[in-house]
């Protein structure tokens, strides 16, 4: 992250325009989802399923449209989860009503992680 003297010191030599970074996101939890590929998958593949969905999701179905782009077993996604949640990045919502499986939601600290995941 750059200063305000760094981004006006690297526009002056290289004429580059480098953009504020956004103060609502908690950049070790950022760091820390970025370091392992299941995490940021796992986040990332929660988002997108919330947004054609509307509606909270089981590990099972987060493993099932991580999948169809990269293969991945269920204990790695359902780690990931656990320690996402454990990070509040995710929250449990509740449980299905036939198998009793958790149900789970991006956090608004967990949504703003994903959008700067997708700049």
């Amino acid at each position: 992250a750059l200063t305000d003297k760094g981004r006006k010191a690297v526009a002056v030599a290289f004429n580059v325009s480098i953009p504020v970074l956004p103060r609502t996101v908690d950049w070790r939890l950022y760091s820390w989802v970025v370091r392992a590929r299941i995490r940021r998958r796992v986040l990332l593949g929660l988002a997108q399923m919330e947004e054609r969905r509307r509606e909270p999701q089981t590990a099972s179905n987060i493993r099932k449209f991580i999948r169809s782009d990269h293969p991945v077993g269920l204990n790695p996604v359902t780690r990931a989860v656990r320690e996402l949640a454990e990070k509040k990045l995710i929250t449990g919502v509740g449980v299905t009503r036939l198998r009793a499986c958790k149900l789970y939601r991006l956090s608004p600290t967990g949504r703003a992680i994903v959008e700067q995941l997708q700049r």
